[in-house]
């Protein structure tokens, strides 16, 4: 998303190529189509429709998320990995029918040709419809990954020369970046929260607060585990899940009392050794976090004994050591929640 509205604030626009059209060139062997570099179409600000899905194809590719060049008759697009398993198309979207499978993880197509013009979702609705379209005749409709071409084409470089390209405004990049996912979530959050309204369990209203939790969205994810609770008063995963919640929102204080209220259930309660472990890593996490190191270290001796590789990920957690704590956010931040 974030990617298609930068280009869209660059200003870059499709326009046809007047010498050598896409829909003109594609399927001719008697013909060799011109597609521009990336760094030529950042210069130019326009593109056709194979140009635009090279330009964008390469800023993702660059950043690791795999992609793929989508052919229709007439027409050329992108498609990227989302790297979410084919069975929880649900995190992308509730309509399973919008998004491509293809080596067992979901892939969300790109009508780039709308940059500038259009919003990311629109975008995707239009790139699904065009792949869509030809399912009667799926010979007709081509899916190259990216990568694998790249196996026999290799990718060409930026120069020197080619650096100094003017970037645009970020504000106004995350500004549509947030309309988009804000619109994007809802649509995943609907069908979950109606769930959660309708059976009105505890599990369903965890359920709910972890998929809000997922998409950033702490205000109600915090109301549905708290709502979990009050539904059953001795529901670990959703006590864990509601102090994940606080650490991402560097309300230790409020998260350790949640830990340490699990600890004490814990004694008169079979919990999971997963859970146990995951119970006493953030216990670790967070006392650190409130510069007790010492506690920090007990939890995490805890941790180890149940799960000696995964604890090793935080050896830091264990050190006592100073002056670590400022890069701490890359390990710290990544939490687990718990169906």
């Amino acid at each position: 998303m974030q990617a298609f509205n930068a280009l869209g604030e660059l200003g870059i626009l499709y326009q046809i190529d007047p010498t050598a059209p896409f829909t003109e060139m594609q399927g001719d062997t008697f013909v060799v189509d011109s597609i521009s570099l990336p760094r030529e179409t950042l210069k130019r600000l326009t593109g056709d429709c194979d140009d635009l899905t090279v330009l964008y194809c390469t800023m993702l590719e660059s950043i690791g998320i795999e992609t793929a060049l989508v052919t229709v008759p007439g027409h050329i697009f992108c498609a990227f990995n989302t790297d979410v398993p084919s069975a929880d198309y649900k995190m992308i979207s509730p309509d399973r029918a919008i998004t491509i499978e293809s080596g067992g993880t979901i892939w969300v197509p790109v009508e780039i040709t709308m940059i500038g013009k259009r919003s990311f979702t629109e975008a995707w609705s239009k790139g699904i419809s065009e792949f869509t379209e030809w399912d009667s005749a799926p010979a007709r409709r081509g899916f190259y990954k990216t990568g694998e071409a790249q196996g026999l084409f290799r990718p060409v470089v930026l120069r020197e020369t080619d650096l100094g390209l003017q970037y645009g405004d970020d504000e106004a990049v995350v500004a549509a970046f947030k309309r988009d996912i804000e619109k994007l979530s809802e649509s995943i959050l609907k069908p979950v929260k109606i769930e959660a309204e309708t059976k009105n369990t505890a599990q369903n209203w965890n359920s709910y607060g972890v998929a809000a939790a997922k998409l950033g969205a702490f205000d109600l994810a915090e109301k549905a585990f708290d709502r979990a609770i009050e539904k059953k008063s001795d529901y670990t995963n959703a006590k864990l899940n509601l102090g994940s919640l606080f650490y991402l929102n560097k309300k230790y204080t409020s998260a350790i009392e949640i830990y340490h209220g699990i600890e004490l259930s814990a004694a008169n309660t079979r919990i999971p050794e997963r859970t146990l472990f995951n119970l006493y890593l953030n216990m670790s996490r967070t006392s650190y976090a409130l510069e007790k190191n010492d506690d920090a270290g007990v939890y995490y001796n805890k941790a180890m004994k149940l799960d000696p590789d995964k604890a090793s990920d935080f050896a830091y957690l264990g050190s006592g050591a100073e002056g670590t704590r400022a890069t701490d956010g890359a390990k710290g931040d990544a939490v687990y929640f718990f169906e």
